[in-house]
């Protein structure tokens, strides 16, 4: 039996990969014409960017408005050092501040105003208490924090409010 399988044709099985040539024209057309599309975009927006900037420059002529162009060798000194001054204030480290602030917390005293001098490494505060003894373990308080090199008593007032009579002034210097 088995000479018999061997003698019957084996069945012939024909693949055909066949790739349509249509649809690789298809393909290829396709991106062309996004291509295209693509670049009549790119060019539409490059001239009507052109045509706003025209009509900017005209109109700012029309109006007389001039827009000063400065390029940073143009600057002048005094230019120079005033971006110099506000790109230090950015900078500076707020840490020794915050930390003097926060170390010296006391809930007798209500701190009103916080005016800082990066330059002098000076903090001015405006708070008000109820009695003057608050106002010395305050005082004390900051002293005894970690990065504070003097502290002044500027000035000293008793207001009539009977809440919070005393209103005083420091400048807190750190290092």
């Amino acid at each position: 039996m088995l000479k018999l399988l061997n003698m019957l044709p084996a069945p012939a099985l024909h693949l055909y990969f066949y790739r349509s040539r249509a649809s690789f024209v298809l393909k290829v057309t396709t991106i062309v014409i996004l291509a295209t599309l693509l670049l009549v975009g790119c060019y539409q927006y490059w001239k009507l960017s052109n045509q706003m900037a025209q009509e900017t420059a005209l109109f700012n002529q029309r109006n007389g408005i001039s827009l000063p162009r400065k390029t940073a060798l143009e600057l002048s000194t005094q230019e120079t050092q005033s971006v110099e001054k506000a790109l230090n204030d950015i900078n500076f480290p707020w840490a020794h501040p915050f930390e003097i602030l926060e170390a010296s917390h006391d809930d007798q005293v209500s701190l009103l105003e916080i005016h800082h001098e990066p330059s002098k490494h000076d903090i001015r505060i405006i708070a008000q208490t109820s009695d003057i003894e608050s106002m010395f373990n305050y005082i004390n308080k900051i002293k005894k924090t970690t990065y504070v090199r003097r502290v002044i008593l500027n000035s000293q007032e008793s207001l009539d409010d009977d809440t919070h009579p005393i209103l005083f002034t420091l400048t807190v210097s750190w290092i």
